[in-house]
């Protein structure tokens, strides 16, 4: 099912409210004003409407007008629904739905590439980076906006030196392939193991810088394996973690590798 939205608000038949709030690629904010249930984390229910995990909700990012001729269009996706979390994000949201979950390369891999988080803009375009199976590229895939800022983000991955190729995948994504540099292909490796702490001392500065902070962040203390970041995880999980253990989730390989979405 793909549910059509007016100015990203939707009635139901009895005339409860629901208003969507695109917050990332990712992320879809969800406020309903009135009674509402989630099932399971796979099926939530508001009045006589069900969206279910795989159904797709179409919204409108922005409208665009044409400087010529005054003409209106407005700049719609569609966002999948393949996980709902019973939480709020920002705002009104009652919970959220998600496209996909953050995954491990797009936090410990794509640094590899060099500049920062703001150039391959992770927090607001980006879906994830995933490993092709051989560990030399990654692919980083984008929800696709048809608009002068896009173009403008497109034009300069291009000029990126370790880029391949892009690849259109469909209407509303688009996927760029990087080389990854040889000094990196056995942190990668390291990566998919879950050895977040064995990366080289090369790849852990680049992680720093690109994401603009120190050892004492959490991902500083996950690659530095440090005392503080595994108290923090001890008090939550209350449970004593050996000395040998990474301080982070073991990666999902069905979450990382690249395969045709």
């Amino acid at each position: 099912m793909i549910l059509k939205t007016i100015n990203n608000i939707y009635e139901t038949t009895n005339g409860i409210k629901i208003k969507f709030h695109p917050h990332t690629a990712n992320i879809l904010g969800i406020e309903v004003l009135g009674d509402f249930k989630i099932i399971d984390n796979s099926t939530i229910i508001i009045d006589d409407l069900r969206i279910n995990i795989g159904d797709s909700i179409e919204v409108t990012l922005n409208t665009k007008t044409n400087a010529k001729t005054g003409i209106k269009t407005e700049l719609k996706t569609n966002y999948k629904c393949n996980y709902i979390f019973n939480i709020e994000i920002i705002g009104n949201d009652d919970f959220v739905i998600s496209e996909s979950v953050l995954n491990k390369t797009t936090i410990y891999a794509t640094p590899c590439l060099g500049f920062d988080k703001q150039y391959f803009h992770i927090e607001d375009r980006l879906i994830n980076t995933y490993i092709s199976h051989d560990c030399k590229y990654l692919y980083l895939k984008y929800r696709y906006f048809n608009s002068d800022n896009f173009k403008k983000f497109d034009e300069k991955l291009l000029k990126h030196p370790l880029l391949v190729k892009d690849l259109s995948e469909e209407r509303y994504f688009i996927t760029y392939k990087f080389k990854i540099p040889i000094k990196y292909q056995k942190d990668i490796d390291l990566i998919l193991k879950g050895k977040f702490s064995k990366m080289s001392e090369g790849l852990k500065k680049q992680i720093l810088k690109f994401y603009d902070t120190t050892e004492e962040s959490t991902i500083g203390g996950v690659i530095y394996k440090t005392a503080k970041r595994k108290k923090e995880l001890e008090d939550f999980i209350d449970i004593t973690i050996p000395d040998d253990i990474d301080l982070d989730d073991m990666p999902n390989l069905q979450l990382e590798l690249w395969k045709d979405f």
